[in-house]
């Protein structure tokens, strides 16, 4: 177990990926470090805050109910979060979060939305945004359109590896569930 202080001297350095793990391990078994850990994640200091954040991105996926928990403070604060380390690293932690019809929110859609058709968001961003657009259209069949136009806009954009994995699934998801509601609206006729 390590000491409070420990923690924050340990994340204000610079710590390696097997180190943030091994820390993560920690914390998924002693509840005043998670607990620390959130807390860290506020920091003034941008890196304890990000190494904090991103020690928490590697909890293992029993702790999600727990995160969900902060679902709204996550949301806002990927919104509001003024790098791309930030963004990313709060991105990684919702979409970590079931998604059900009541978590949706308008404005977290569009903030998806507008990182997705941003030419100056990284990748990372970019592809995080493209999964949480389609976890959050799964519940609201009349934004698949717009999911839609705004995967259409993306084709025309050079992409990474990792964002035309997410585009590709997005589309395919997006032909799955158009076909469905055309096929219902045809019966209806």
């Amino acid at each position: 177990m390590i000491q409070q202080n420990g923690l924050t001297q340990t994340l204000s350095a610079r710590i390696s990926g097997a180190h943030v793990k091994a820390l993560a391990l920690c914390a998924a078994h002693d509840e005043a470090m998670l607990s620390e850990l959130y807390e860290l994640m506020w920091s003034a200091d941008k890196r304890l805050a990000d190494n904090a954040t991103w020690v928490l991105t590697h909890l293992p996926p029993e702790l999600n109910a727990w995160l969900n928990g902060h679902r709204e403070q996550l949301m806002e604060a990927a919104m509001k979060a003024d790098d791309a380390t930030r963004r990313r690293l709060m991105l990684t932690l919702v979409e970590r979060l079931p998604m059900e019809e009541g978590d949706v929110r308008a404005d977290f859609v569009d903030f998806c939305f507008g990182c997705m058709a941003s030419r100056w968001e990284p990748y990372g961003v970019k592809a995080l945004c493209v999964k949480l657009s389609v976890a959050h259209c799964r519940h609201y069949p009349e934004l698949i359109g717009e999911l839609n136009m705004m995967l259409d806009m993306m084709a025309e954009e050079s992409m990474s590896p990792g964002v035309r994995c997410a585009w590709k699934k997005a589309k395919a998801f997006v032909k799955e569930n158009s076909t469905e509601k055309e096929s219902k609206e045809e019966r209806e006729w």
